[in-house]
Parts: C-alpha cells; sequence; structure tokens
C-alpha cells in the first residue's frame, strides 16, 4: 500500500538441473553419463548483469542489491558512471548492496544514464529490492548472456495518478530497441512502433496510466526488460495499491506447464495473468479451457485461498503455445489480512532448477515464506537449509505430480535444494506492504524448440551391457538448441531419466539391465508437458554360448614293422 499525504485523497537464487534417474527397476542399474560437450544452458545465475530500478510511487526509495552464490567469490556493483562497489560473497550467505537514490528511473518517455552493472569472478544470484514503507517490491535479475532480443510486456494497471509501464537496460553500445506499445502513453501511440537509441548502461521508461501489458520489445543486441506499476489496486477496486515490478524473461524463454501455488494467508487467494506470445493460444486451468488468446492478450484469474480450497494448494496452467505468467498478490482490502499488491513470475516447469540461495529483506518484513513447488515423488529428499521438510507440509496440486508448501522462514538467507528440479518463490508481507519474486529459474529457450530425434530407431546390446541414446533437439530453422531438458522413459526395462542438452543440441543417458528385456524408449522435450516425442524400441538379449567343437581324431599312421634279421645259411 502506499500511503498518500494527508493533503492529498487517497487512491485505490543454484546450481544447474544435474542429471539424475528417477526410477529404476532393483534389477536395472542406471549409469547417468554427462552431455556430450559441456553445455552453455541459461539461467538466472551469471556472472554480469545489467539492471534497473523503476519509479516507485514517490521519490526516495531504498534501493538494494541482493548477491548470493555457490562458491565463495567477489565482484563490483557499478552504478554508470559511478565509482564501482567492492563485494565478496560466501556459499550460503546473501550480500547486500546500497544503491542511490538517484538511481531510480524518473522519465515517462525518455533515456537516462541510470543502468547499475553488477560483475562476478564466478556466477552468481542477483536480486533487486526497491523500498518504501507501504510500497516495496522485489525483482529477480537476469544476467546479460541470458537477455534477449524479443519481449512481450507483462505488468498491472497503475493505480489513480501512479505511472505503470516498461523500463529497458542496453547491455552493449549501439543497441536498438524497437517498442510497439499495447495502449497509448503520452504521444505514443497504441500498436505504432518507435524506435529509441541507447549505449550500454543507459536507461529507457516508458510510463503512464494506462496497462502496457502485451507491449512488444525488440532489438539488435540484448536488452533487459522490466514491466511495472508504481502503485496498483489488484484487483482493480481493492485498497490499498502498492509497486508491483519484474525484471522479465526473453519469449525464447517462455513456456507452456505452469504451477501457481496460493500465497500463505492468504484466505480468498491471489490473482494471476496469463499472457500469449501468439494467437489462438488456448489457456487451461486444472483441465478446463478457459480463454483463446490473440497475441498480446492476457487472461486474468484467481488462484483460490484456504476458505475456497483448502484440501488444494496451488493450480496448474497449461497453455497451447508459449506463454509468460504472473502471480499478484491481493490488496489488503481483499480478505482483511495484513498484506498488499506484488509481482512473482511463475516460471514453467521446463525452467526449474535443482537448488537455489535466496534472502528476505534484513527489515521492514517479519512475516516471510517460500512456496515451494516439488515433485511428489522427490518430497524425502527436499532440504532447506539442509534439513528435510516434513512430508505432512506438502499437499497434492490437483492431478498433477507435483505439491507444494508454504514455508515460513526466517529473515536473512536461505538455501533449498533437491535432487530433482523444482519450483521456489519468496515473499512476504507487512501491515499494508509486501515483496514477492521468484528465487531463480532456467531461461534456456524451450519456446523454440520444434524437433526432437533420436540417433537411432533401435537399440539392441547384451544382458549388463549398456545402451546410450542420444536425443537432438533443434528449432524450426533446423538449429541445435542447448539447456534443454529431455527425459529418457523407458517401459522394459523400468527406466526414466532426464539429460540437458549441449551446444550441439544434444543429451543421453545410458542403461543396462541384468535380465532379458524388450521394451519401448520414449523421449520427451521439456519436463512439462512434453510436446515433442519420439520413440525406439530397446532389446537387451542373452549372450549366445560359443559351440563347443569336439576335437578331431587325427588318424595315426601305422606302426612301423620291425625288420627281420636275414637268416644267415653256412655253407
Amino acid at each position: 500500500m502506499y500511503r498518500q499525504p494527508s493533503s492529498v485523497t487517497r487512491a485505490g537464487v543454484p546450481r544447474r538441473r544435474g542429471l539424475m534417474a528417477l526410477v529404476a527397476a532393483a534389477a536395472v542399474l542406471i549409469t547417468m553419463m554427462a552431455s556430450l560437450s559441456p553445455s552453455t544452458a541459461q539461467e538466472s545465475t551469471g556472472s554480469d548483469f545489467w539492471i534497473a530500478f523503476d519509479s516507485n510511487n514517490t521519490s526516495g526509495a531504498q534501493l538494494t542489491v541482493f548477491i548470493s552464490g555457490d562458491t565463495a567469490t567477489s565482484g563490483t556493483v557499478t552504478p554508470k558512471g559511478e565509482t564501482p562497489i567492492a563485494f565478496t560473497v560466501s556459499p550460503g550467505a546473501v550480500t547486500s548492496v546500497s544503491i542511490p537514490t538517484s538511481f531510480e528511473l524518473t522519465a515517462l518517455d525518455g533515456v537516462e544514464d541510470k543502468g547499475i552493472r553488477v560483475q562476478a569472478d564466478a556466477p552468481v544470484s542477483v536480486y533487486g529490492l526497491n523500498r518504501l514503507q507501504f510500497t516495496t517490491d522485489a525483482f529477480l535479475a537476469i544476467p546479460t548472456e541470458s537477455a534477449g532480443t524479443s519481449y512481450r510486456v507483462l505488468t498491472y494497471t497503475p493505480t489513480g495518478g501512479a505511472s505503470g509501464g516498461l523500463g529497458i537496460v542496453a547491455t552493449a553500445d549501439g543497441t536498438t530497441v524497437t517498442i510497439t506499445p499495447s495502449v497509448a502513453v503520452g504521444a505514443r501511440a497504441a500498436g505504432v512502433p518507435f524506435d529509441i537509441a541507447l549505449a550500454q548502461g543507459q536507461t529507457y521508461q516508458l510510463a503512464g496510466s494506462g496497462d502496457l501489458s502485451g507491449s512488444t520489445i525488440t532489438s539488435n543486441l540484448p536488452v533487459s526488460v522490466y514491466g511495472f506499476a508504481a502503485c496498483a489496486n489488484i484487483p482493480p477496486g481493492t485498497a490499498y495499491c502498492d509497486h508491483v515490478v519484474e525484471q522479465l524473461p526473453p519469449t525464447s524463454a517462455w513456456g507452456t506447464s505452469f504451477l501457481s501455488v496460493r500465497l500463505a494467508n492468504r484466505i480468498k487467494g491471489d490473482t494471476y495473468r496469463v499472457l500469449a506470445d501468439e494467437n489462438d493460444t488456448v489457456v487451461t486451468v486444472d483441465g478446463t479451457a478457459v480463454a483463446t488468446l490473440a497475441a498480446g492478450e492476457f487472461f486474468e484469474g484467481v488462484v483460490p485461498g484456504d476458505a475456497v480450497a483448502p484440501a488444494n494448494t496451488g493450480i496448474a496452467i497449461t497453455t497451447s503455445k508459449p506463454s509468460l505468467v504472473a502471480q499478484y498478490s491481493n490488496g489488503t482490502n481483499y480478505d482483511s489480512v495484513p498484506s498488499d499488491p506484488f509481482m512473482m513470475l511463475i516460471p514453467p516447469f521446463e525452467q526449474f532448477l535443482s537448488s537455489y540461495t535466496i534472502t528476505t529483506p534484513a527489515t521492514g518484513f517479519d512475516t516471510n515464506f517460500v512456496n515451494l513447488v516439488v515433485p511428489t515423488a522427490g518430497i524425502g529428499d527436499f532440504r532447506l537449509d539442509g534439513a528435510p521438510v516434513a512430508a505432512s507440509a506438502f499437499n497434492p496440486i490437483g492431478a498433477t505430480a507435483f505439491s507444494s508448501a508454504q514455508v515460513p522462514v526466517a529473515l536473512g538467507s536461505h538455501t533449498v535444494a533437491n535432487s530433482s528440479p523444482f519450483g521456489v518463490f519468496v515473499y512476504g508481507f507487512a501491515t499494508d506492504d509486501s515483496y514477492g519474486y521468484p528465487g531463480g529459474y532456467g531461461l534456456s529457450p524451450v519456446a523454440a524448440a520444434a524437433d526432437l530425434t533420436l540417433d537411432q530407431p533401435a537399440y539392441t546390446a547384451l544382458v549388463n551391457d549398456q545402451i546410450c541414446p542420444v536425443a537432438t533437439v533443434t528449432d524450426r530453422a533446423g538449429n541445435p538448441l542447448a539447456g534443454i531438458t529431455v527425459t529418457f522413459a523407458v517401459d522394459n526395462p523400468t527406466v526414466t531419466a532426464t539429460a540437458v542438452t549441449n551446444d550441439a543440441g544434444q543429451a543421453t543417458t545410458c542403461f543396462t539391465s541384468a535380465t532379458v528385456a524388450n521394451g519401448t524408449l520414449t523421449a520427451t522435450a521439456g519436463l512439462a508437458i512434453g510436446t515433442l516425442t519420439t520413440t525406439a524400441t530397446v532389446a537387451f538379449t542373452e549372450p549366445v554360448p560359443p559351440t563347443t567343437v569336439p576335437t578331431p581324431t587325427v588318424p595315426q599312421p601305422p606302426a612301423a614293422r620291425p625288420i627281420r634279421a636275414q637268416p644267415t645259411f653256412a655253407g
């Protein structure tokens, strides 16, 4: 919530997922092998970031960068044109760096020198907190190597006289950005593209009273993009308004299968939006089609709360084409629970990771939670700060293979890890205030995957020998895609395992059987709905025993007759 002055009327972070064996029959030995060459899969950890802080509802916001990593490292945070600020990171801990308040973006339609560069000697996760009492939110930063050149904006309608819109940071000199607003903003007409030229570290912000969700941004070089509202009533007409923001992933990293877990303590639930990038995108919630969207359109719904669906903590959202999903905390007056709006992206299953280091703000929020989305079969392997979370804390999410938990956490940093990829979301509440962000996710180009092939139509091996299928994932032009999860499932012998494609678009795993077996191998691209599928036969056979050939009897020559002495005759 933002409290207006009394004279003004008030208006309404991992480790990359690894290879893993999920199921194995007793007679089957599964040997997981690395990809054919190292993968450069993109994700939210990195060693170079360009970020920015959008407009909050009033000036003077406390701007903080949080940095965490799996290994000890050091680096610098450099607001453009300022002296670099050195930092160090210890494994499992979070380092905070304060940014001058002057680096909050203020332009409604203009270029500023307000980019902030974060550089580290080893991969780290970066989070940004834009903090004003009663109007706070946080975002997960995306590294430069995972930034893209094609985006659609997702935000929310700003309230009253507050502004909302999009922000952009250039990661390199000579960047040209083309923006097509979904609604008219100032002198910018709806549906009419315009270009902005940026040097490295320069920012551009377009803000107004309309909802710019669905706007497109394309560029000749990678850029960082934000969707925000300085203060938004969520849902519309519900007091009180609050700042909402997220750094947005490029459209290449969008997905088709999502799980939205309701926020803890919210009695009536939370708002969510599903944004389409292509025409004829069908949105399905818990198995029921709820909308068909054109490119740039969004569907808005509600994740049921405790009082509505106490036996189920979340909903399953699938889309027929790649989409972007965000969950929003509703205003305090929605259910009279101390809280307020925030915006939190929900990554698709395909982009889950297997470990994260996360953090809460250091002060201001006494009530903090993590929402967890864990494969039901792997609940027993999950660890929070090295300790297991009781199985009783998890509830199944409908008919999916996932379960969720809402776990309260203390102020400070925390580590979460599991044997298989899972989702984690960090958020907190205070009186008329809140924040929320995803703990991390992959940014592999899952939306671009168009073809999946196996290197052989049939695999054969002797019992106790290995079969090692190789799957290749390519885009529509036949180019290989790195960082795509491929699931290998064999029905006989029973084997299920996953691997991630390397730079050649290839992923592999090896398995063997101790008994004779004949089955079918099914390979699917992505952890989620597996829209790309191909099959091959599998056979393990007994070794053919060598034929015993009797040693032939070699006829022996007859023994030589003794020579008789000739008789001697006397004369």
